[in-house]
């Protein structure tokens, strides 16, 4: 869980502050229309149920999500438990005064650009990359390797018929309102009251993300493949197969490469983070047991990860002796 810690931060400082997200394609994924995606996991105990549902991404962008399992049991859950996570908000007035500082947040230190930092290898590969997917932008050759990576991940995604969002953590949001469900929060919140600081720490620091350039090109390389089976198959509820699909993700080697800055530990330091991964795992097992204990129906979702994991939340709920079934 701790890249919990490095997509907030990013998501404060290119999101809440104002900036955008940070040859022959292959054909494009099958699983278009409606589609169930996989059956809930239930855990049960003395009568009370906790289904969960198991999210993906990327997923096919032309799907339509069939919603009608979450709704029967929307209809009468007692509670939604929301999946961990690190949120963060900017002091509203002084976000205003921040503006200034945010011009060139995503460029290279010393105004370097990305063939003065690769090595010429992988510079190599990543210009065949870029051509066969940006085309000639050369505006991203003057952006940190981590943000120019993500962002032709992001269109090699969108080239393949695949994307990050395919709303259906939107459709769930929806789904809570239109029931009135009470939702228990099992992340942490946190307020940055002087966020020009930490993005001045963050355009200063040094930070090794030639290791997530690398690793965001060699997924584009070899398992956009992959990554679209391993779409189809959750779009069709193919657990089976998801299973046996390897999971190769360099979102791990990014969140690395940001946690072993000195900018990391100053955020980690004035925010509380402390400890986050096992404060984040326990406020979610401590929300589950609750509703095992005391409601009857509770509606939860999930990274699928965790529920196909042998260290996952849903294995550790089998290991404190609750009953588990699915996938």
């Amino acid at each position: 869980m701790k890249r919990h810690i490095a997509f907030a931060v990013l998501a404060m400082m290119f999101a809440t502050c104002g900036l955008a997200d940070v040859n022959e394609p292959l054909e494009e994924v099958v699983a278009v229309g409606k589609q169930p995606g996989p059956k809930l996991w239930r855990v049960t105990h003395e009568g009370r149920e906790l289904w969960i549902l198991g999210v993906l991404s990327p997923l096919p962008k032309k799907m339509d999500w069939d919603t009608s399992a979450v709704e029967a049991v929307m209809a009468d859950a007692e509670q939604v438990i929301r999946p961990p996570g690190v949120s963060m908000s900017v002091n509203p007035v002084k976000s205003v005064f921040v503006l200034p500082s945010l011009w060139g947040i995503e460029k290279n230190p010393d105004k370097k650009k990305l063939k003065d930092i690769a090595p010429p290898e992988l510079y190599a590969r990543w210009s065949v990359l870029k051509e066969k997917y940006i085309g000639g932008d050369r505006g991203i050759e003057k952006k940190r390797p981590m943000i120019a990576a993500y962002e032709l991940y992001k269109e090699a995604l969108d080239d393949t018929g695949l994307t990050r969002n395919a709303g259906v953590q939107k459709s769930i949001e929806k789904l809570i309102k239109r029931n009135k469900v009470p939702v228990v929060e099992t992340g942490v919140a946190r307020r940055v009251e002087k966020p020009g600081n930490m993005i001045k720490k963050f355009k200063k620091s040094e930070i090794e993300d030639l290791a997530c350039f690398e690793k965001t090109i060699e997924r584009i390389e070899v398992d956009l493949e992959v990554m679209r089976s391993r779409a189809d198959a959750w779009a069709v509820g193919d657990v089976k197969a998801l299973r046996a699909l390897p999971y190769d993700d360099q979102d791990v080697t990014c969140v690395e490469a940001i946690m072993q800055s000195s900018f990391a530990e100053d955020m980690v330091n004035e925010l509380d983070l402390q400890d986050l991964e096992r404060v984040l795992r326990d406020n979610w097992l401590s929300a589950a047991e609750d509703a095992l204990q005391n409601h009857a129906v509770t509606f939860a979702f999930l990274p699928i990860e965790e529920l196909l994991s042998p260290d996952g939340l849903i294995s550790e709920l089998a290991a404190r002796g609750y009953a588990v079934r699915g996938g």
